[in-house]
């Protein structure tokens, strides 16, 4: 069964919706680490003592990202992962950067709460961010969401193809549209190696309007092998009304320049002023809650009729499947065939 490709986002920092327990937390911020890898919102929270953090949701999918290491001690480092109280995980080595290591899928459809214990002797142990997929009444305002490359409201050219977990296209003019509700949009994408090292530029307009243009570095020439760039921020659209809008995106490079990668978007929120758009009703009320809130499933716009739902959920299963091997490669045990949630096993991460 494919997970949603749309999730809601909670960024470390927000000690709000996260309760963090323990004297060593502490707030941390970074940009890309010596591996090229970014953290949610450049922003991250993290301990070098033993503590715990839990956090509460109403969904059926959630995912705990760990950020990257700042510094490595001589300790040792372990975590424990439940939901419900229920152990879904125990883990030891480093915490991986941008990584899930926590995740439990295929919840029924209702609060929840998942809580990480951590274990160290003067190893830092960081956190990214966490993800989760809300119930489809839920009804969500002042959010950011998380919006896969393979979710159906991305409409790409023929001339994209994958890459690992991403879309990407060495095709001069290629293009990308995207329809949503929200505020402002972030396009989140990958620096692959094994390709042109020229950097090049890509172009972007909201709602047919003065085309932008953004930059599209290369890996450095030396060393001949470079390392990736993940969870890069391409570019962000942001201040837009609260109304339906149009993402449209076109590559200016070609097969002699690096390649304009897609791993995900980011969607913010916020509450939307009383008139609405009558080519984008909202939903109808919920348990007597007014109609000028959104759902989750409104946020990012229209999605493709029922046959092309069924045409494409294969597809969908697979880029997930793959994905989650992905990101968790480095925790080690398992996910149940049933997809019922991590195994409760000890793995060690090298």
């Amino acid at each position: 069964m494919a997970t949603s490709t749309r999730q809601v986002v909670v960024d470390a920092s927000d000690t709000e919706k996260i309760r963090y327990v323990g004297a060593g937390w502490v707030n941390g911020f970074g940009g890309d680490d010596h591996e090229g890898i970014s953290v949610y919102n450049h922003s991250m929270r993290g301990t070098s003592i033993d503590g715990s953090l839990s956090f509460t949701f109403r969904g059926t999918d959630v995912n705990v990202i760990g950020a990257p290491l700042i510094s490595i001690g001589v300790g040792k480092l372990s975590w424990k992962c439940f939901v419900d109280n229920i152990l879904i995980g125990e883990y030891a080595g480093l915490a991986p950067g941008n990584l899930f290591i926590c995740t439990k899928y295929n919840l029924s459809d209702t609060e929840h709460i998942i809580t990480l214990n951590v274990t160290t002797t003067s190893q830092q142990f960081w956190l990214d961010s966490i993800r989760y997929t809300p119930s489809p009444s839920l009804l969500l305002e002042d959010v950011t969401v998380f919006v896969d490359n393979g979710d159906l409201g991305i409409h790409l050219d023929p001339y994209w193809v994958s890459w690992d977990v991403t879309q990407l296209t060495q095709t001069h003019n290629s293009t990308m549209t995207f329809s949503f509700i929200g505020t402002s949009v972030a396009w989140i994408g990958v620096i692959p190696e094994n390709y042109p090292r020229n950097s090049t530029s890509g172009i972007f307009s909201i709602d047919g309007g003065e085309p932008r243009t953004f930059p599209l570095i290369g890996l450095d020439p030396e060393p001949a092998m470079v390392q990736r760039k993940i969870n890069q921020l391409f570019f962000t659209a942001s201040g837009l009304s609260t109304s339906t809008h149009t993402l449209s995106v076109t590559y200016q490079g070609d097969d002699h320049h690096t390649p304009l990668a897609l791993d995900f978007l980011y969607i913010t929120t916020s509450t939307p002023s009383n008139t609405t758009n009558d080519s984008f009703p909202p939903p109808p009320p919920l348990s007597g809650l007014a109609t000028h809130h959104i759902t989750v499933i409104t946020i990012a716009g229209f999605v493709a009729g029922g046959l092309a739902v069924i045409l494409m959920v294969l597809g969908l299963s697979f880029r997930w499947y793959k994905r989650r091997k992905l990101r968790s490669r480095v925790v080690t045990g398992e996910i149940d065939p049933t997809r019922l949630g991590m195994q409760p096993l000890r793995r060690h991460i090298s």
